[in-house]
């Protein structure tokens, strides 16, 4: 037998040396004596012994049970009882304790050494059982396996292993556990497991369930039923169950995967770690032109880049913790085409970080690139001619102005405005207008030198940037030869149409040394050539800078006087030629600026023209106009005729018919008393003007031609639109008393207006010689300085007392 190392616990002293004594002559080797259970559990701890002969009575509070207990539970270590008692009550107790041995003092030697070797043996034998168990719930734990039993003999469920926190706590009972089960499975598969469990043989097989928190899950089922053996023993269910889920997610993953592998728009490429391809999607091949065959076991750097791009990406890839690249790259196609792809390229490592696959995607990028060519080209070039637009000007003349800096060149800058396009526009249509524009720039492209850039800034202006100028005169040259290829006829359909244009020249550094200045500066030229008779040029001047500043100023100012009632009218007796009475009055606007004082229209008319203030500023004529005569009308004054000039512009504007309507509703003047002064370049645009000549005449108004032959009057259009009064231009009438041309032209004037049945007026008369000359022609009606300059409104009803008015209508 194996010699053991053993713990005596005795209380009588002399008992425990003998026993001692005995068991040494037997070969043991006793490790310690104690006599309370205290001191027993401690040298237990101490030593391990391979067996403990304990006494039932100790010294001390604990009995031999209780430390007996408390051994076997923490230390594992058998124990035999040695005691003199019998009784049923000390047997139930020591019974408690799960002693391996009972012996009954007094007792023979042999009789202990065969109970501490039946003992040793037992124990020897459980230890070989609890390695088994141990191995086992090892097993279980590593392979994440829950085992359970259902046994007919006691109608329990028994759980060991995952299976409670796989499916949660089940009951024991096995009807209240079999429902309790069966709830987390799936239903469809519900009725194979139910069967199992109620008298089938056997199941494998994975079921969708779901956790105790609502989770869904996947279960591999493996379980057996199992019949009685005859012998007492009842039928049994055993059975293994695993939580598949991650598993069984990452097989759909895989197939997900694969349907997005064959199906995805992207060009999707598997390399080995030598970088050569082992599967292709159709949409490669698709992208490439290569067949799968020709595609699988070549090398994607060199079968696909159109440039080598392994060393960019490749050897990175496995370094980088992110172990992937992306980028824009230019591939080739097999026919040779080169086309820029989005290429993303993954490094695949294995579960110990070795290098096993890259995945190569590519997605063909070209319409976003010849998109964004697109938007780039119209971000930067005008719709309507291809030539550069603003956002060019200033980027381009930021870089020559740069340039000229370094090389000390002069940098030329041209604007260059239409004469007379407008016109042209509104006349033959915006259609013919936008084809002029085209025919316009293409002549500009074809004159102008190859590293010059042409601009056009919107409407019919247009700007050169000519870098590089050796001397001015190049630039005078260049001019030149531009308003000649303008100024060539262009065929627009059945009209052949010819218009000039007015250009200004800027020079840095001699005139400005910024891009807004030297486009400012340019601007103001452009303006100064239109103001010398246009289709000329001129140079940028310190005077123009003046005058630039001035209009500016006029610009900015007039707007805040249309807020600020800083604009009065002054109005101008109409007197009957014949009788000498009053017989209207003309509405004259002025401009009381609080610095520069009475600011006359000449100065400002034009630039609300040009910035499109003129229709706000014709309302606020219209309507004060009409009001005043209204409060003069109910002060008991005479119905005079109110004459109120209208610009092309303004009577161009949508709005202007209705303008008047509101002015006349809300004055409340009665429209016979309101006449509208059109100039002849009106008259240009029958299709478009006429119906709205009608309804202002259908409305009761007005309608008088200012300054008639000065323009381009058409006396066939004359004829037929609807006219009530013509007004004789003042630079005929100054020159009636010495100019024979001038006194035959105003004889014309008359005579046509009386065939026509159009009354007359003459203006600026300021002399009594053209007072007559006009009288004995006929003329009706003049005005001028003769009889009075245009009066504030303050002093209009002392004018008017002091004549007896004739009444109109």
């Amino acid at each position: 037998m194996n010699f053991l190392d053993i713990l005596i616990v005795e209380d009588e002293r002399v008992v425990a040396l003998d026993l001692k004594f005995s068991l040494v002559g037997l070969g043991h080797r006793v490790v310690g004596l104690a006599a309370r259970g205290e001191d027993a559990i401690r040298l237990a701890h101490q030593h391990r012994p391979d067996l403990v002969l304990m006494d039932i009575h100790l010294d001390g509070a604990m009995r031999g049970t209780e430390a007996a207990r408390l051994i076997r539970e923490q230390l594992g270590i058998p124990v035999v009882f040695l005691t003199a008692f019998a009784e049923d009550d000390t047997l139930l107790e020591a019974a408690a304790a799960a002693p391996y041995g009972y012996l009954l003092k007094p007792f023979e030697l042999r009789e202990l050494q065969a109970a501490m070797t039946m003992a040793f043996a037992r124990r020897s034998a459980e230890r070989g059982v609890e390695v088994a168990q141990r191995r086992l719930s090892l097993a279980l734990e590593a392979a994440e396996l829950g085992v359970w039993e259902w046994s007919d003999a006691d109608r329990g469920f028994h759980v060991d292993g995952r299976t409670e926190s796989i499916l949660g706590g089940l009951p024991r009972t096995f009807v209240e556990a079999r429902e309790a089960f069966l709830s987390r499975i799936d239903p469809a598969d519900r009725p194979a497991v139910s069967e199992l469990l109620a008298h089938g043989s056997a199941i494998s097989r994975v079921v969708a369930a779901r956790a105790p928190d609502g989770r869904p899950l996947w279960l591999e089922l493996h379980a057996r039923h199992f019949g009685g053996d005859g012998a007492g023993g009842g039928a049994r269910v055993i059975g293994v169950i695993q939580d598949v889920t991650q598993r069984r997610e990452m097989e759909d993953r895989l197939r997900q995967a694969s349907v997005v592998f064959r199906t995805s728009a992207e060009g999707i490429l598997i390399l080995d770690e030598a970088r050569l391809i082992v599967a292709a999607n159709a949409a490669f091949c698709r992208l490439s032109g290569y067949t799968m065959d020709e595609v699988l076991g070549n090398d994607a750097d060199e079968l696909l880049h159109a440039r080598r791009q392994s060393d960019q990406f490749f050897s990175h890839l496995s370094e980088s913790s992110e172990h992937h690249w992306h980028g824009e790259v230019a591939c080739r196609r097999k026919d040779g085409e080169v086309f820029p792809v989005w290429e993303h390229v993954c490094a695949v490592h294995d579960d110990e970080a070795r290098l096993t696959h890259y995945v190569l995607a590519i997605t063909d990028i070209s319409a976003i690139r010849a998109a964004e060519a697109q938007m780039r080209h119209m971000a930067y070039h005008d719709a309507l001619t291809g030539l550069g637009n603003r956002h060019m000007l200033e980027e381009r003349l930021d870089i020559e102005l740069q340039r000229a800096r370094r090389s000390r060149h002069l940098l030329a800058l041209l604007f260059i405005d239409l004469d007379g396009f407008k016109v042209i526009n509104d006349t033959l249509g915006h259609a013919t207008g936008d084809r002029l524009i085209q025919v316009i720039a293409g002549r500009l492209s074809a004159a102008i030198r190859r590293t010059d850039v042409a601009v056009r800034l919107g409407g019919d202006e247009f700007v050169v940037i000519a870098p590089d100028i050796d001397r001015p005169e190049d630039c005078a040259v260049l001019a030149r030869k531009l308003l000649v290829e303008i100024a060539q006829p262009v065929q627009l359909g059945a009209d052949m149409v010819s218009l000039t244009a007015s250009i200004g020249i800027a020079l840095h550094p001699d005139h400005a040394d910024s891009v807004a200045d030297l486009i400012m500066e340019a601007d103001s030229a452009m303006y100064a050539a239109k103001a010398q008779g246009r289709n000329a040029y001129r140079f940028f001047s310190a005077e123009m800078s003046s005058r630039a500043r001035e209009r500016l100023l006029i610009e900015q100012g007039l707007r805040r006087a249309l807020q600020t009632d800083e604009l009065v009218l002054h109005w101008q007796p109409v007197v009957d030629l014949n009788g000498g009475l009053t017989v209207g009055l003309e509405v004259l606007v002025r401009w009381q600026h609080p610095e520069l004082g009475l600011i006359l229209p000449a100065r400002f008319i034009p630039i609300a023209e040009e910035s499109g203030l003129i229709q706000a500023l014709g309302r606020w004529v219209l309507m004060t106009a009409c009001r005043q005569a209204r409060l003069w009308r109910d002060q008991g004054g005479p119905r005079l005729r109110i004459a109120i000039n209208v610009s092309v512009c303004q009577f161009a504007d949508e709005g202007f018919e209705s303008g008047v309507r509101q002015a006349l509703q809300d004055s409340g003047l009665d429209p016979a008393s309101l006449e509208l002064e059109i100039t002849e370049s009106v008259l240009q645009r029958p299709e478009q003007n006429q119906p709205v000549l009608e309804r202002l005449r259908a409305l009761g108004v007005n309608i008088a031609i200012d300054d008639f032959g000065t323009g381009y009057s058409s006396l066939a259009l004359l004829r037929q639109l609807p006219v009530d009064r013509i007004k004789i231009d003042k630079s005929f009438v100054d020159d009636l008393a010495d100019d024979p041309h001038a006194t035959a032209i105003t004889g014309a004037i008359v005579g046509l207006a009386q065939t026509l049945g159009y009354a007359l007026t003459a203006e600026g008369v300021e002399t009594a010689v053209q007072r007559e000359r006009l009288r004995s022609m006929g003329c009706d009606d003049a005005q001028g300085w003769l009889y009075s300059r245009a009066l504030p409104v303050d002093q209009v009803p002392a004018w008017l007392a002091g004549q007896a008015a004739v009444l109109v209508g």
